[in-house]
């Protein structure tokens, strides 16, 4: 990457030497805008070797594909990007550990999903010392069906306490202790999951929690100065992650470029240690009242109060800081009316105004706005139809096919329907809508695997 200065006027600048410690903030609604300030601070703060690339967090593989080629396309036609070293969250995580940590890593092989579900089936053969899952196991059954369940709940328990690793291991090292009834709710669930953490704690040893715990000390008392960390496109990490740069930032400066779907600010408002220990203590006490049922609470957006509530509290996470500068609203100032549904709904997440929400009174414009449109299916089948549909009408409206995309929260549930409505991905016979998949599972995509599945089945 060929050095030279700020391209932008407005583009934050830093002067020679040490850039200082702390997080950096930038937020923008649009990921275009926060290119500018990442390219100038990384023509500021050059390492001192020169072979020594800029080490960038990109919050998931795709954003790391996409940020290479914004930061290509920024330099100009003839643009060539060398030098950086882009990694994932977890990447990150893994090569501080490996660098400060006499164990060598976070992600300890014992604990990872494929060998933590096996460890758990050898311990539920001990059905004697399985409370809260005896009934299931022992229930009358085939030995062949008795062996399934047993697999299927191990895989199970694996992937819940996976989970658990990342964003609550203050959960598992109380289980650890045999405090089992720390959890949310304080159910006979959470009992049961806590006491066979406890055996297989005992059994397995040292877990990811206690490496962050470690990797977040060493990390406060080593007083060497640490390069500059850019962070990009992350809207979530884990709560220990968070304590891990902030760790990092103690010692050096990391630079955070945050897509924010709001000029104003949405965090919880709440400021210090006190503060924070009352608001877990108040929705905790909301949580264990909602029960089973549906948790709900209205905070300036219906919509970013049901869907946001892991980019809320990540931002208030980070308002603790230590934060130097935080600039809320990067080239999100104009205030442009919007001219239909879509954008008024995007209008009134970046103002924080559910008001804007509201339809036009002119219901004729408002059958014929085709930005925003939910359709009801009573199945998976007519969901593609009515999509097909969908996709058409937009190809007549003059939107080329490698202009859109489909997204699903779950596209493993679709894959076998997909073929049917629109052909096979990359044949020659759909012409128009012509699609490949992505983030598909090899396993689900390919029919021999359905095959194999179809015949592991049968009894």
């Amino acid at each position: 990457m060929e050095r030279q200065s700020a391209m932008a006027s407005g583009n934050p600048s830093t002067s020679g030497g040490t850039p200082g410690t702390g997080f950096l903030v930038f937020r923008a609604s649009r990921l275009e805008a926060l290119i500018g300030p990442l390219w100038t601070l990384l023509d500021k703060t050059w390492p001192d070797n020169v072979l020594q690339p800029h080490t960038v967090i990109a919050a998931h593989p795709g954003m790391k594909q996409w940020l290479t080629g914004a930061l290509a396309r920024h330099q100009g036609a003839w643009g060539i990007i060398a030098n950086l070293d882009i990694l994932l969250p977890s990447a990150w995580i893994e090569r501080q550990a490996q660098k400060y940590l006499d164990a060598g890593a976070v992600a300890l092989p014992p604990y990872r999903t494929a060998q933590l579900r096996w460890s758990i089936h050898e311990l539920l053969g001990d059905i004697e010392h399985c409370k809260g899952f005896e009934s299931y196991l022992a229930a009358e059954a085939s030995p062949a069906v008795k062996a399934l369940r047993r697999f299927q709940l191990a895989d199970r328990l694996a992937g819940i306490y996976s989970q658990y690793l990342v964003y609550r291991p203050d959960w598992l090292q109380a289980w650890e202790t045999g405090k089992f009834n720390c959890a949310s709710g304080k159910t006979q669930e959470y009992e049961r999951l806590g006491r066979l953490w406890h055996r297989l704690q005992a059994r397995l040893g040292s877990h990811r929690g206690h490496a962050m715990q470690d990797l977040v000390r060493i990390l406060n008392e080593n007083p060497q100065e640490h390069p500059v960390l850019h962070v990009f496109g992350v809207s979530h990490l884990a709560p220990a992650e968070i304590g891990v740069l902030r760790a990092y930032a103690a010692h050096g400066l990391v630079t955070l470029y945050l897509p924010d779907p709001c000029r104003e600010f949405w965090g919880l408002g709440i400021e210090g240690p006190a503060a924070w220990t009352s608001y877990r203590k108040e929705e905790q006490a909301r949580l264990e009242a909602a029960g089973a049922g549906d948790y709900w609470s209205a905070q300036g957006h219906p919509m970013l109060a049901r869907w946001g509530r892991l980019g809320q509290h990540f931002f208030s996470e980070i308002s603790e800081g230590p934060v130097i500068h935080d600039d809320r609203h990067r080239q999100d100032e104009a205030n442009e009316a919007p001219v239909n549904r879509l954008e008024r709904l995007q209008e009134s997440i970046r103002l924080l105004e559910p008001d804007l929400m509201k339809p036009d009174d002119d219901a004729a414009a408002e059958l014929e706005d085709v930005s925003l449109r939910v359709h009801a299916c009573h199945t998976r089948q007519r969901e593609l139809e009515v999509l097909r549909d969908a996709l058409l009408d937009a190809l007549d409206a003059g939107i080329p096919a490698d202009g859109m995309m489909v997204m699903a929260p779950d596209i493993g549930a679709y894959l076998p329907l997909i073929p049917s409505v629109f052909g096979e991905p990359g044949t020659a016979r759909e012409r128009r809508l012509p699609y490949h998949l992505a983030d598909a599972p090899v396993s689900l995509e390919h029919g021999l695997f359905a095959l194999l599945r179809r015949l592991l089945t049968l009894s």
